[in-house]
């Protein structure tokens, strides 16, 4: 399990970027963060500013400028509001339902901390992309504790009706698959199973979705080597919950390529 409790937004899907020290320093600066405690996810910053003080294009607003808010409701400098709810999951003593997620019949047993994990990471692959407008989780929560058995349908047409939200971004986590072995040389690498949509906020309606569902393997090949011959370490592979991490990245770049 990966500590990520004041997680950076940089892009970590390929270790070979550490070459680009540059590119590296300038993803931080304009990255965003978050935290979290029992309470859920929360303190999400984009570049080191509230989202309330960006405007359309993710600049700094200057002071006594207009909110993001009020922004928004400009059709010329209108952000896309996305919602992002809670990573639906199954686990043994406790779950998360998710009645808008398209794949809950198939979820196996996983675990919390893992889902919140996956909820995080895609609070961090959204908040690359600064066009959107990603309403706090505190709303999105107060939204999801109103609604009738904690429906994510209705908490999206509240969400959609109160104009805080123009779609709702919905993910499962499927199945973990851990790894067998030492993390260098593991029997078997570790695996996860992911679903993702995007729905309209008002009708419910699917606007786009996919799965993400691999072992990790190929993938890694870069990262090792770099760690080989740069560093003289040795090769690291992933844990089932750090491998969510990619998976989230996949489906987030899938979705962005399609909307686009």
């Amino acid at each position: 399990m990966i500590d990520r409790s004041n997680a950076s937004c940089s892009n970590r899907k390929s270790a070979w970027r550490a070459l680009a020290p540059s590119l590296m320093m300038a993803l931080l600066v304009s990255g965003c963060s978050f935290s979290w405690g029992d309470g859920g996810i929360s303190d999400v910053l984009f570049g080191g500013r509230k989202a309330s003080e960006l405007g359309p294009q993710g600049e700094a607003l200057e002071e006594g400028a207009a909110s993001a808010e009020t922004l928004s409701a400009n059709a010329e400098t209108a952000l896309t509001r996305i919602a992002i709810f809670p990573t639906g999951y199954l686990a043994q003593d406790s779950a998360q339902p998710c009645d808008l997620c398209p794949s809950t019949l198939v979820q196996k047993p996983t675990s919390r901390m893992a889902a919140r994990l996956v909820t995080g990471f895609t609070y961090e692959a959204m908040g690359r992309h600064p066009r959107f407008l990603l309403p706090f989780p505190p709303e999105v929560d107060k939204a999801i504790a109103a609604a009738p058995g904690l429906s994510y349908r209705a908490a999206a047409v509240a969400l959609g009706q109160a104009g805080k939200a123009d779609f709702v971004l919905v993910s499962s986590l499927l199945e973990l698959r851990p790894r067998v072995g030492p993390d260098d040389k593991p029997e078997t690498p570790a695996g996860v199973a992911l679903s993702m949509a995007l729905l309209d906020a008002r009708s419910g309606n699917v606007v786009w979705s996919d799965t993400f569902d691999e072992n990790e393997t190929g993938r890694g090949f870069i990262t090792r080597t770099y760690d080989n011959v740069m560093n003289d370490e040795p090769v690291r592979w992933s844990t089932a919950e750090e491998h969510s991490e990619f998976g989230v990245d996949e489906l987030v770049d899938d979705l962005i390529d399609a909307i686009d």
